[in-house]
Protein backbone atom coordinates (compact mmCIF):
# COMPACT_ATOMS: atom_id res chain seq x y z
CA UNK A 1 0.00 0.00 0.00
CA UNK A 2 1.38 3.61 -0.58
CA UNK A 3 1.17 5.34 2.73
CA UNK A 4 -0.44 8.03 1.16
CA UNK A 5 -3.01 6.32 0.59
CA UNK A 6 -3.51 5.18 4.24
CA UNK A 7 -6.62 8.10 5.19
CA UNK A 8 -8.53 6.67 2.31
CA UNK A 9 -7.68 2.83 3.51
CA UNK A 10 -8.48 3.93 7.14
CA UNK A 11 -12.06 5.51 5.83
CA UNK A 12 -13.17 2.47 3.67
CA UNK A 13 -11.33 -0.65 3.87
CA UNK A 14 -10.89 -0.51 7.55
CA UNK A 15 -14.66 1.02 8.37
CA UNK A 16 -16.24 -1.82 6.34
CA UNK A 17 -13.84 -4.21 7.68
CA UNK A 18 -14.76 -3.48 11.45
CA UNK A 19 -18.76 -3.46 10.67
CA UNK A 20 -18.97 -6.61 8.34
CA UNK A 21 -16.09 -9.14 8.70
CA UNK A 22 -17.14 -11.51 11.33
CA UNK A 23 -15.17 -11.41 14.46
CA UNK A 24 -15.66 -14.99 14.92
CA UNK A 25 -12.76 -15.01 12.61
CA UNK A 26 -10.12 -15.12 14.13
CA UNK A 27 -7.67 -17.20 12.05
CA UNK A 28 -7.89 -14.01 9.07
CA UNK A 29 -5.13 -11.57 9.51
CA UNK A 30 -5.02 -7.96 7.60
CA UNK A 31 -1.67 -7.59 6.38
CA UNK A 32 -0.47 -4.29 4.90
CA UNK A 33 2.77 -4.20 2.64
CA UNK A 34 4.79 -0.63 2.64
CA UNK A 35 8.03 0.27 1.20
CA UNK A 36 11.05 -0.76 3.04
CA UNK A 37 13.30 2.37 2.31
CA UNK A 38 10.63 4.94 3.52
CA UNK A 39 10.50 6.43 6.64
CA UNK A 40 7.26 7.39 6.13
CA UNK A 41 6.58 4.22 6.18
CA UNK A 42 7.86 3.24 8.93
CA UNK A 43 6.02 6.41 10.90
CA UNK A 44 2.53 5.22 9.34
CA UNK A 45 3.38 1.77 9.84
CA UNK A 46 4.18 2.73 13.80
CA UNK A 47 0.65 4.21 13.87
CA UNK A 48 -1.84 1.49 11.63
CA UNK A 49 -0.68 -1.79 13.73
CA UNK A 50 -1.58 0.24 16.86
CA UNK A 51 -5.43 0.59 15.85
CA UNK A 52 -7.96 -1.77 14.52
CA UNK A 53 -7.86 -3.91 12.74
CA UNK A 54 -4.36 -4.34 14.00
CA UNK A 55 -2.92 -5.24 10.97
CA UNK A 56 0.63 -7.02 10.07
CA UNK A 57 2.73 -4.66 8.81
CA UNK A 58 5.17 -5.94 5.78
CA UNK A 59 8.34 -4.04 4.84
CA UNK A 60 9.34 -4.77 1.24
CA UNK A 61 12.29 -3.61 -0.30
CA UNK A 62 12.28 -1.76 -3.98
CA UNK A 63 12.85 -4.02 -6.79
CA UNK A 64 16.50 -3.71 -8.53
CA UNK A 65 16.31 -1.25 -11.44
CA UNK A 66 15.07 -2.64 -14.85
CA UNK A 67 12.07 -4.10 -12.98
CA UNK A 68 9.45 -1.10 -12.42
CA UNK A 69 8.21 1.29 -14.98
CA UNK A 70 6.18 4.02 -15.20
CA UNK A 71 4.26 3.68 -18.38
CA UNK A 72 0.93 3.12 -16.52
CA UNK A 73 0.51 5.99 -13.89
CA UNK A 74 3.55 5.66 -12.22
CA UNK A 75 6.07 3.72 -11.08
CA UNK A 76 4.98 3.33 -7.45
CA UNK A 77 1.39 2.29 -8.94
CA UNK A 78 3.81 -0.39 -10.86
CA UNK A 79 5.22 -1.14 -8.21
CA UNK A 80 2.32 -2.28 -6.12
CA UNK A 81 1.30 -4.34 -8.71
CA UNK A 82 4.08 -6.24 -8.97
CA UNK A 83 4.29 -6.59 -5.05
CA UNK A 84 0.84 -8.76 -4.74
CA UNK A 85 2.41 -11.24 -7.11
CA UNK A 86 4.95 -12.01 -4.26
CA UNK A 87 1.95 -12.45 -1.67
CA UNK A 88 2.92 -15.30 -0.76
CA UNK A 89 6.51 -14.75 0.55
CA UNK A 90 4.02 -11.90 2.99
CA UNK A 91 2.16 -14.16 4.61
CA UNK A 92 1.52 -17.50 5.93
CA UNK A 93 -1.81 -18.41 5.66
CA UNK A 94 -3.67 -20.73 2.83
CA UNK A 95 -5.20 -18.04 1.48
CA UNK A 96 -4.22 -14.49 0.30
CA UNK A 97 -7.27 -12.12 -0.18
CA UNK A 98 -6.62 -8.98 -2.00
CA UNK A 99 -8.33 -5.30 -1.78
CA UNK A 100 -7.84 -1.99 -2.80
CA UNK A 101 -7.31 0.96 -0.43
CA UNK A 102 -10.49 2.29 -1.71
CA UNK A 103 -12.50 -0.69 -1.61
CA UNK A 104 -15.02 -0.84 1.58
CA UNK A 105 -17.25 -3.72 2.57
CA UNK A 106 -20.66 -2.44 2.16
CA UNK A 107 -22.66 -5.83 3.69
CA UNK A 108 -22.12 -9.11 5.79
CA UNK A 109 -19.59 -11.42 4.72
CA UNK A 110 -20.33 -15.17 5.16
CA UNK A 111 -18.17 -18.15 4.03
CA UNK A 112 -20.15 -18.66 0.91
CA UNK A 113 -19.66 -15.47 -0.09
CA UNK A 114 -15.91 -16.36 -0.27
CA UNK A 115 -15.48 -19.73 -0.78
CA UNK A 116 -18.08 -22.58 -2.40
CA UNK A 117 -17.21 -25.88 -1.34
CA UNK A 118 -14.06 -24.86 0.10
CA UNK A 119 -12.77 -23.06 -3.84
CA UNK A 120 -12.32 -19.50 -3.37
CA UNK A 121 -14.98 -17.84 -5.39
CA UNK A 122 -13.81 -15.73 -8.07
CA UNK A 123 -15.98 -13.31 -10.00
CA UNK A 124 -15.45 -11.41 -13.20
CA UNK A 125 -17.10 -9.60 -16.47
CA UNK A 126 -17.48 -12.04 -19.14
CA UNK A 127 -16.28 -8.58 -21.05
CA UNK A 128 -13.76 -5.46 -21.16
CA UNK A 129 -13.89 -2.38 -20.71
CA UNK A 130 -10.66 -1.12 -20.23
CA UNK A 131 -7.14 -2.46 -22.38
CA UNK A 132 -5.98 -4.32 -19.26
CA UNK A 133 -6.26 -7.66 -21.09
CA UNK A 134 -4.10 -6.54 -23.61
CA UNK A 135 -0.75 -8.61 -22.46
CA UNK A 136 -3.08 -12.02 -21.88
CA UNK A 137 -2.74 -14.25 -24.66
CA UNK A 138 1.26 -13.32 -24.58
CA UNK A 139 1.96 -13.33 -20.92
CA UNK A 140 -0.28 -16.30 -20.24
CA UNK A 141 -0.84 -17.84 -23.73
CA UNK A 142 -4.50 -18.21 -24.18
CA UNK A 143 -6.96 -15.62 -25.03
CA UNK A 144 -8.41 -13.33 -22.86
CA UNK A 145 -11.80 -14.58 -21.13
CA UNK A 146 -13.06 -11.87 -18.40
CA UNK A 147 -12.28 -8.71 -17.37
CA UNK A 148 -11.19 -9.42 -13.36
CA UNK A 149 -10.35 -5.88 -12.24
CA UNK A 150 -13.71 -5.25 -11.17
CA UNK A 151 -15.57 -4.16 -7.64
CA UNK A 152 -16.89 -7.60 -7.45
CA UNK A 153 -14.04 -9.30 -7.27
CA UNK A 154 -13.09 -7.78 -4.13
CA UNK A 155 -11.58 -9.38 -1.94
CA UNK A 156 -9.71 -11.32 -4.48
CA UNK A 157 -8.88 -14.30 -3.46
CA UNK A 158 -5.81 -16.67 -4.45
CA UNK A 159 -4.54 -19.84 -2.97
CA UNK A 160 -1.25 -18.93 -1.47
CA UNK A 161 0.41 -21.95 -3.28
CA UNK A 162 0.17 -20.62 -7.02
CA UNK A 163 1.74 -17.31 -6.71
CA UNK A 164 5.34 -19.57 -7.66
CA UNK A 165 4.08 -21.63 -10.44
CA UNK A 166 2.15 -18.32 -11.32
CA UNK A 167 5.80 -16.32 -11.65
CA UNK A 168 7.40 -18.97 -13.34
CA UNK A 169 4.42 -19.71 -15.54
CA UNK A 170 4.44 -16.27 -16.63
CA UNK A 171 8.28 -15.82 -16.95
CA UNK A 172 8.17 -18.97 -19.23
CA UNK A 173 5.86 -17.90 -21.56
CA UNK A 174 7.49 -14.75 -22.20
CA UNK A 175 10.74 -16.10 -23.06
CA UNK A 176 12.28 -13.78 -19.99
CA UNK A 177 14.72 -15.25 -17.54
CA UNK A 178 13.24 -14.20 -14.77
CA UNK A 179 9.84 -12.91 -13.14
CA UNK A 180 11.41 -9.22 -12.66
CA UNK A 181 12.01 -9.76 -16.69
CA UNK A 182 9.23 -10.84 -17.52
CA UNK A 183 7.25 -8.28 -15.54
CA UNK A 184 8.95 -5.43 -16.99
CA UNK A 185 7.98 -6.73 -20.40
CA UNK A 186 4.72 -6.73 -19.53
CA UNK A 187 5.14 -3.41 -17.72
CA UNK A 188 6.60 -1.66 -20.08
CA UNK A 189 4.78 -2.55 -23.61
CA UNK A 190 1.07 -3.13 -22.25
CA UNK A 191 0.94 -1.22 -19.28
CA UNK A 192 -0.64 -4.68 -17.08
CA UNK A 193 -3.55 -5.34 -14.07
CA UNK A 194 -2.46 -7.96 -11.98
CA UNK A 195 -5.93 -9.33 -10.98
CA UNK A 196 -6.56 -9.64 -15.05
CA UNK A 197 -2.99 -11.47 -15.17
CA UNK A 198 -3.84 -13.68 -12.18
CA UNK A 199 -7.15 -14.20 -12.94
CA UNK A 200 -6.11 -15.95 -16.46
CA UNK A 201 -3.32 -17.64 -15.27
CA UNK A 202 -6.01 -19.32 -12.49
CA UNK A 203 -8.56 -19.91 -15.10
CA UNK A 204 -6.34 -21.47 -17.45
CA UNK A 205 -3.82 -23.60 -14.66
CA UNK A 206 -5.65 -23.96 -11.90
CA UNK A 207 -9.33 -23.78 -13.08
CA UNK A 208 -10.53 -26.98 -11.13
CA UNK A 209 -9.16 -25.36 -7.75
CA UNK A 210 -11.71 -22.49 -8.14
CA UNK A 211 -15.47 -21.54 -8.04
CA UNK A 212 -16.11 -19.44 -11.13
CA UNK A 213 -19.11 -16.85 -11.66
CA UNK A 214 -18.73 -14.59 -14.55
CA UNK A 215 -21.51 -11.92 -14.98
CA UNK A 216 -22.70 -10.24 -18.30
CA UNK A 217 -20.39 -6.19 -18.46
CA UNK A 218 -22.61 -3.66 -17.15
CA UNK A 219 -25.73 -5.72 -16.45
CA UNK A 220 -27.50 -8.93 -18.88
CA UNK A 221 -28.80 -6.15 -21.19
CA UNK A 222 -24.80 -6.33 -22.61
CA UNK A 223 -24.43 -9.60 -23.14
CA UNK A 224 -24.06 -9.69 -26.99
CA UNK A 225 -20.71 -7.90 -26.08
CA UNK A 226 -19.15 -10.82 -24.05
CA UNK A 227 -15.84 -11.12 -24.70
CA UNK A 228 -15.57 -15.05 -24.47
CA UNK A 229 -18.23 -17.81 -25.65
CA UNK A 230 -15.81 -20.71 -24.40
CA UNK A 231 -18.53 -23.20 -23.47
CA UNK A 232 -16.58 -23.14 -19.67
CA UNK A 233 -17.12 -19.16 -19.45
CA UNK A 234 -20.44 -19.67 -20.91
CA UNK A 235 -21.35 -22.74 -18.36
CA UNK A 236 -20.14 -20.43 -15.40
CA UNK A 237 -22.25 -17.42 -16.40
CA UNK A 238 -24.72 -16.22 -13.46
CA UNK A 239 -28.23 -15.76 -14.40
CA UNK A 240 -29.75 -14.31 -10.78
CA UNK A 241 -28.45 -10.94 -9.25
CA UNK A 242 -25.69 -11.47 -6.92
CA UNK A 243 -24.67 -8.85 -4.31
CA UNK A 244 -21.24 -7.46 -3.97
CA UNK A 245 -19.58 -7.84 -0.76
CA UNK A 246 -17.41 -4.59 -1.94
CA UNK A 247 -17.42 -1.25 -2.94
CA UNK A 248 -15.07 1.13 -4.86
CA UNK A 249 -15.27 4.81 -2.94
CA UNK A 250 -16.02 6.99 -5.84
CA UNK A 251 -16.87 4.37 -8.55
CA UNK A 252 -20.49 4.73 -8.53
CA UNK A 253 -20.73 3.52 -11.44
CA UNK A 254 -19.25 -0.16 -10.40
Amino acid sequence: MYSGTAPEWWQAFVVGHQLFWPRAWTNSDVVVVLDAESAHDWRVASVLSRLPPFPAVVFEAKPGPGVLCASFRSEGYCRQMYSNFFADRQTEADFVGFVDSDTMFITPVAVGDLFVGGKPRVSAYNGCCTGWNSPIERAIGGKPVAEFMTSSSFPFIVHRGHFAPMRAHIARTLGAATFDDAFHTICAEYGEHQYDLMGHYLWYAHRDDYAWHFRAPRGHDAFQAAQSDDADVLAAMQTRPAVSLMKMIGHSDF
